[in-house]
């Protein structure tokens, strides 16, 4: 989960940026919104041309535990961290006391996007689907003191702009510093502006910027050298670094309420952003944050 520098503009993870997830999915249906025959462009005195066509953004979401750092103050590990502070919008970090995560003001705060990697697979059949222009919309926590369900898995939600994939491929002969020429068929497992790494070539990751289908070439930037044949080339994705963070647990803590501590039996909590996102060509975003509501649910 790595932020973008400018929206839907493809960013690679590293190790930090890894959440370990219980389950996943994205999917993009690529279903227009039709203007065309709409009354707006048919009563329109002459300017239809400001009036386009505009086309559904995908839908993520996955699920992973909740963790902490183990220390009052200290924010946790860079992914999950991205998790709270992307459905938020913004982070309060007190040293040595908190880390506190608030709805953002419209008015003076920026909403961030993130680049979001998946790996499927092993090696030898890999693919790492890469998705652009990421926005939390909805959290949806489940709280109990009972058993294994006491552990917090939290459920993340959004849209998103764009979509990239890299699979597991070798190369044949006659690549060059900016080309590199894949066995038969496979070029198929790439789509361009995916990260890929070549290996024994630098720089890895790098990113595809245009594919030949006919020809199974990959045209990237400028490597250190030219691959020889066999040589594995593979969606990018960083290694895991080990995870240390303890799940957080429903025994512990209490629910407050007017100031008030009471123990719980079990809390539902739900927040949605309801913002919603138009692709408008598929090129350019519009993006609408209307208002937050949150939902909370309990048993005393």
């Amino acid at each position: 989960m790595t932020v973008e520098s400018a929206v839907g503009t493809l960013v690679a993870p590293v190790t930090a940026d890894i959440v370990r997830t219980l389950s996943g999915s994205a999917n993009r249906a690529f279903q227009p919104i039709e203007n065309l025959i709409s009354q707006e462009r048919k009563n329109s005195l002459g300017l239809d041309a400001l009036i386009r066509d505009a086309s559904a953004p995908g839908e993520f979401d996955f699920t992973t535990y909740l963790k902490g750092s183990g220390a009052a103050g200290t924010p946790i590990a860079a992914g999950y961290r991205a998790c709270l502070k992307g459905t938020y919008g913004r982070e309060t970090v007190t040293g040595g006391t908190s880390v506190v995560y608030e709805h953002l003001r419209i008015d003076t705060d920026t909403r961030l996007s993130y680049s979001m990697f998946k790996k499927f697979g092993a090696a030898g059949s890999l693919m790492v689907l890469q998705l652009a222009g990421c926005f939390f919309n909805m959290l949806d926590v489940a709280i109990r003191k009972r058993g294994q369900e006491s552990l917090l898995a939290a459920k993340f939600s959004g849209p998103f702009m764009r979509r990239y994939w890299a699979g597991y491929a070798t190369t044949t002969t006659g690549s060059d510093a900016t080309h590199v020429v894949l066995n038969a068929g496979q070029a198929k497992f790439f789509s361009a502006g995916a990260f890929i790494t070549v290996t024994g070539l630098t720089p890895d990751p790098v990113q595809i910027t245009s594919i030949d289908y006919t020809t199974d070439t990959l045209t990237v930037p400028t490597l250190s050298g030219s691959a020889g044949s066999g040589v594995v080339v593979q969606g990018w994705f960083p290694t895991a670094g080990s995870d240390t963070a303890a799940i957080i647990s429903g025994w512990r803590g209490v629910a407050t309420l007017g100031g008030t501590n009471f123990p719980h039996r079990e809390i539902d909590y739900h927040l949605d952003n309801k913002m919603r996102l138009w692709m408008i060509f598929v090129t350019a975003a519009s993006i609408l944050p209307i208002t937050t509501k949150a939902k909370i649910g309990a048993k005393l």
